[in-house]
């Protein structure tokens, strides 16, 4: 079966960055480490992708009865769903595979904690379930499945951690995070015989499911293919910066998504605006989304320059405005909001 969709590159948004770094001045020496710390994260998220992306499309390719698309991103009631890969069987059977580039590698205990190494305090700090992160999707994929026909789908969870971290787990048991080169085997390893594609049909047998033809399979995967709405960081207005009318033109041209519809191209700085108060979280409920409390989250988003303490109280910082924290007055009070794309911010996973 082919692999359908393979991973976007974020060679655009990466350009953007490096000509922004060609033209900031001395003066503008924060933008410079924001722009700097963006195009480091990207760089290394484009690596890990590919990786994943590669082993995996070695996996699925030749194998009948399964489709693989990768880089995903679902809208539904006020949700997003990001999706590193997304692998469905002719069962039904759902795999979601999330992709993880810990910087300073990730840690699983005996009892299912999972932590990471803080450089600063030279300790290792529990961190949130990246299985727990990616069943967030979970309801938002189910949506747009039966919008497509498709109805009570079995869900899978991996987490594949990238070559370059480091990854440290018990040696029995949670299969399920694993390296891209140990996929195969992870797969393979759930049953005794047939692997992966063995266990879709147990699974199938016992919820009575019936098999999808190929052509049903891959007319599915062209429909979730359509379903898919990109969004690119226009990084010259995060940073508060005007590109010249050059720079501009080759920004847009580089730019124009080649999966959008005619109705999310129209408008484009509409949508970013709505896309981002859909998108928007209190502190309570990102720190909920990360499995911490609003105080872990707040000391989190403290140690990682996103806000500061000054006496008492908290401010959001430059580097945080430019990820998108605003500070609001409501009836109860003042309070934060945060942009939901902070769950999968590397800087506050590892």
């Amino acid at each position: 079966m082919p692999v359908l969709k393979k991973i976007e590159s974020r060679n655009n948004e990466i350009r953007q960055l490096e000509t922004i770094l060609d033209t900031l001045t001395p003066e503008q020496e924060k933008i410079k480490r924001l722009a700097l710390g963006d195009l480091k994260r990207l760089q290394t998220a484009e690596r890990a992708e590919q990786n994943a992306t590669k082993v995996l499309g070695s996996i699925f390719r030749d194998q009948p009865g399964a489709i693989l698309l990768s880089g995903l991103r679902f809208e539904r009631d006020g949700q997003v769903a990001q999706i590193d890969h997304l692998a469905i069987n002719e069962h039904g059977v759902v795999s979601l595979f999330e992709t993880k580039h810990f910087s300073t590698g990730i840690k699983l205990d005996s009892k299912g904690r999972y932590w990471r190494w803080d450089r600063f305090k030279k300790r290792y700090i529990e961190i949130a379930s990246p299985f727990n992160l990616s069943k967030l999707n979970q309801p938002i994929v189910k949506k747009v499945l039966a919008d497509l026909g498709m109805t009570n789908p079995v869900f899978r969870h991996f987490v594949v951690v990238d070559y370059k971290a480091k990854l440290i787990k018990p040696n029995r048991g949670y299969d399920n995070l694993c390296r891209p080169d140990q996929v195969q085997k992870t797969l393979s390893s759930k049953t005794n015989s047939g692997g992966i594609f063995s266990v879709f049909k147990r699974l199938a047998g016992w919820l009575g499911c019936r098999s999808m033809s190929q052509a049903a399979l891959v007319e599915l995967g062209d429909d979730l293919e359509a379903q898919n709405a990109p969004i690119e960081v226009d990084y010259w207005a995060k940073y508060g910066l005007k590109p010249s009318k050059a720079q501009a033109s080759s920004n847009a041209a580089a730019s124009k998504p080649v999966t959008q519809s005619a109705a999310q191209q129209v408008g484009e700085v509409e949508a970013d605006e709505k896309s981002e108060r859909l998108e928007r979280l209190t502190m309570p409920k990102l720190a909920r989304a990360m499995n911490l409390s609003p105080a872990e989250m707040e000391l989190r988003l403290i140690e990682e320059g996103f806000m500061e303490k000054r006496g008492d109280k908290t401010f959001v910082t430059d580097q945080g405005k430019a990820a998108g924290i605003q500070f609001r007055k409501g009836r109860r009070g003042f309070f934060f909001l945060l942009p939901a794309t902070l769950v999968n911010e590397p800087s506050l996973q590892d």
